[in-house]
């Protein structure tokens, strides 16, 4: 047999096709890629398990593309927690404020129900010096004074504006923490966006934003006006007490 002939060098070829394939089946490997495409067919294969991946990156968010740098993704990470963390002590923050507001309200209100008065119901205090005051801060003359039916045991004016103070600050310190956590939301909002994910510059500003929140929320606690403790005793007893 002449190996030169083309036509037993194609039969030659086939045989150790058939032989490599039955190797293969006896070892229950597939032989259709092998038998039946060529290495054009192996580089299609390739441009197409390309294609998928990038079809696969297509459809992962902005945000999801951002996270395969790990700078970024620690940086995200730090920031969202130390948002959990902010939003925590913010929230703990406003209950202890919504307590402080009626606390204090409700010392405001017995201030007020157990003041003396003029004939038209309106609350008035005497000040250390003797000066009579109604409860909007008007001065009351000497005159509209000689009406006036006191109560033993009315707190000063100054024990009332105290006790008024401290209620606007509870209010304010109430204003105050809602804004924070308007604030905070605003942040949480756009960690969740995924599509227009945060940028470096901004996980860094918010980052800076809710370090300052952290460190300042004790520090309000603490310019809260503290309650003062009433010094009204319940009584049924009106008494006229002479202005002196």
């Amino acid at each position: 047999m002449d190996e030169t002939d083309p036509d037993n060098t194609d039969a030659f070829k086939r045989r150790e096709h058939e032989y490599a394939d039955y190797s293969n089946e006896l070892a229950g490997r597939s032989t259709k890629i092998a038998r039946f495409f060529n290495g054009q067919s192996r580089d299609d294969q390739t441009a197409q398990s390309r294609k998928r991946d990038d079809e696969t990156i297509e459809f992962l968010t902005s945000l999801q593309q951002l996270l395969k740098d790990p700078e970024y993704e620690a940086l995200y990470n730090g920031v969202s927690n130390s948002l959990r963390e902010a939003e925590i002590e913010i929230e703990n923050a406003l209950t202890e404020a919504r307590q402080q507001f009626d606390h204090h309200t409700e010392a405001l209100d017995e201030t007020l129900k157990g003041a003396s008065r003029l004939p038209d119901g309106t609350a008035v205090f005497r000040d250390e010096q003797g000066r009579i005051f109604s409860a909007d801060g008007r001065e009351v003359g000497d005159e509209e004074a000689q009406s006036i039916v006191w109560r033993e045991g009315a707190v000063t004016y100054e024990e009332y504006l105290a006790r008024r103070k401290a209620v606007e600050d509870a209010q304010r310190r109430l204003d105050e923490l809602h804004g924070v956590q308007i604030d905070l939301g605003g942040i949480h909002d756009r960690l969740d966006d995924e599509d227009n994910p945060m940028s470096m510059e901004e996980l860094e500003e918010a980052e800076q934003k809710i370090d300052e929140v952290l460190g300042t929320i004790s520090q309000k606690d603490d310019e809260v006006t503290p309650l003062q403790e009433s010094t009204i005793e319940p009584t049924s007893d009106i008494k006229l007490i002479p202005i002196k």
